[in-house]
This record gives structure tokens, C-alpha cells and sequence, in this order.
């Protein structure tokens, strides 16, 4: 639930933001494309890392809690989580 929230906020911050360099820009039509650009390419990028550390903690919390109700055997979640 909280990377659902942070995923959120980092949508919602990424939103404002643009929108607001956008109507404040004092730059010509070319410039402020090629700054919304690098910002939509930045924002991606944050988007996937925070989807790929979201579902590494996921696997991290799923492992444990099988190996704490005994579903697998330790040794295999010693090699899933080398895997990692």
C-alpha cells in the first residue's frame, strides 16, 4: 500500500510541476519542448525504478512469509533470493 502511495504522490508531483514550468516558462516554443521532454524521460525513469524496487520488496516479502509458514524449504529461498 505505501508504493501505491508514493507511486501516486510521484505522479501527482510530476504533474504540478510541469504544469506549472510550463505556464511560468520564459523559454522559446523549442526549448520548453526539449524541457518537457528531458522531464517526462526523467519522470519515467523514476517511474520504472520505483515499479522495480516495489516489486523486488514484494518477492522479499513473499519469501519470507512462505518460508515462515514452512511452503517451501529454506535452501529454496536462499536461491530465489540470490536470484534477486
Amino acid at each position: 500500500m505505501e508504493s501505491k502511495n508514493l507511486l501516486n504522490g510521484i505522479l501527482v508531483g510530476a504533474a504540478v510541476g510541469l504544469a506549472i514550468g510550463i505556464l511560468i516558462a520564459p523559454h522559446s516554443g523549442k526549448e520548453t519542448q526539449r524541457k518537457i521532454l528531458d522531464a517526462t524521460d526523467r519522470f519515467t525513469h523514476d517511474i520504472k525504478q520505483t515499479l522495480l524496487d516495489s516489486v523486488s520488496e514484494l518477492k522479499a516479502n513473499l519469501m519470507q512469509t512462505m518460508n515462515k509458514i514452512d511452503l517451501i524449504p529454506s535452501s529454496e529461498v536462499d536461491q530465489l533470493s540470490a536470484n534477486n
